[in-house]
């Protein structure tokens, strides 16, 4: 009977358990830090962070930029990132925009560098290169952290996506 009872007890705890994931969707986190993924059915990961979704992809499905996507989308920029590329993206998080700002197409611009610069890129030194508007931007390594033109922190680096690279940073270039 006491052998039942513990069957009984078990198979009631298994099944709340299987009914309680099913009630919420699918999310991956990254190992790395705090983001969180919705999980994309039929989509693979490709490593280093990726899976096979292209650089908007990526951007709407982490859930911490949704501003900048907005911004890229209502300027007319967000085709870009469609692209084949590659290109690097310096996304800044939802926390970074301060109320009702707009950023012009051209600033957009800004953060879209052309070709992939990986993190492990710098440990031959920084890195100087221009942006979609032309501009240079500077990337070197203190600390063991990514800086864009020696003051902004990247806060998460290396999110993969299949044609190029974020670097997720929180404040304004």
């Amino acid at each position: 009977i006491l052998l039942i009872l513990i069957s009984s007890v078990m198979a009631t705890g298994c099944k709340r358990q299987s009914e309680n994931e099913s009630r919420n969707p699918p999310e991956i986190v990254s190992r790395d830090s705090d983001t969180v993924f919705n999980e994309i059915p039929g989509k693979h990961h490709l490593g280093r962070n990726a899976y096979d979704l292209d650089l908007v992809e990526t951007l709407i499905n982490v859930r911490k930029r949704l501003v900048f996507v907005d911004q890229l989308r209502s300027s007319g920029q967000l085709d870009i990132l469609k692209q084949e590329g590659p290109y690097t993206v310096f996304a800044p998080t939802d926390n970074a925009f301060p109320s009702n700002v707009s950023i012009s197409s051209n600033d957009l611009r800004g953060y879209i560098i052309p070709g992939k610069i990986w993190k492990e890129d710098l440990a031959n030194g920084p890195i100087t290169t221009k942006s979609l508007n032309d501009e240079e931007v500077s990337i070197d390594l203190k600390n063991g952290k990514m800086i864009i033109n020696n003051k902004i922190t990247v806060i998460k680096e290396n999110i993969g996506a299949g044609n190029g690279v974020i670097h997720e940073i929180d404040q304004l270039m």
